[in-house]
């Protein structure tokens, strides 16, 4: 794995958690899952190894949306930050959010897409 970036999924499904921890780690990216926004938001702190926030927006607390910005605002490393929903209401508000800068639908129709970007920014 070498100098790859990690990637940070955030859900409070324990499920999507666990299923996307590993694809992504059978891809052979390195993947930390937290449950809350808030736990990532204590992840991110301080970090510069996170290459990715794959966060849900639905979440008790701090929404993705809440993360998203919070993001933007406070951590210096790059991070791209895709927003994923089951809510198609829910998904254009992300997609027309600035803080987002990709957002899907759960379950992924395109989850060939979602792969080569996050691997991409891995890689960088």
């Amino acid at each position: 794995m070498g100098d790859q970036r990690r990637v940070l999924i955030v859900d409070n499904d324990e499920f999507v958690r666990r299923a996307l921890t590993r694809v992504f780690r059978t891809a052979g990216l390195p993947v930390t899952a937290v449950e809350s926004a808030a736990a990532a938001a204590d992840r991110l702190r301080g970090s510069t190894d996170v290459a990715v926030l794959l966060t849900d927006f639905d979440m008790p607390g701090m929404t993705g949306m809440d993360l998203a910005e919070w993001v933007r605002r406070e951590v210096k490393a790059p991070v791209l930050i895709i927003g994923m929903t089951g809510d198609a209401l829910r998904l254009c508000r992300m997609q027309e959010a600035e803080c987002f800068d990709h957002a899907f639908l759960k379950p992924f129709e395109r989850f060939k897409e979602v792969l080569d970007l996050i691997s991409g920014a891995c890689l960088e």
